[in-house]
């Protein structure tokens, strides 16, 4: 399971946590799931390698994920931190958003 914090509260009722899901992260993953499928079934079918690079490049949606670790870090940058330790925590997400952005566009 997992939860959520709502107005300082932390929710684990299993319906308010399908809600929520519903209304933010099911259209992204369904578009994930459907770019795969669509991607494999193109590929089995011999397909032209454009048309498997334009399904790839719509991949790009995964970033969308990393976006729950923005928000980690705003929540983080909150919190009496060193300046060193605030950078540090800056930068990891810019970075591991390159690395992955790099990643999917040359796959």
């Amino acid at each position: 399971n997992t939860g959520f914090y709502d107005g300082g509260l932390v929710v684990m009722n299993r319906s308010t946590i399908f809600f929520r899901y519903l209304k933010g992260w099911m259209l992204p993953d369904l578009a994930l799931i459907f770019v795969d499928v669509a991607a494999l079934a193109l590929q089995r079918e011999g397909v032209d390698g454009g048309t498997l690079q334009t399904l790839r490049f719509c991949r790009v949606l995964k970033v969308l994920r990393i976006s729950r670790l923005v928000r980690f870090v705003s929540k983080a940058m909150a919190w009496s931190l060193l300046l060193s330790v605030r950078f540090a925590v800056q930068i990891i997400p810019i970075v591991l958003m390159s690395l992955l952005a790099l990643h999917i566009l040359t796959c």
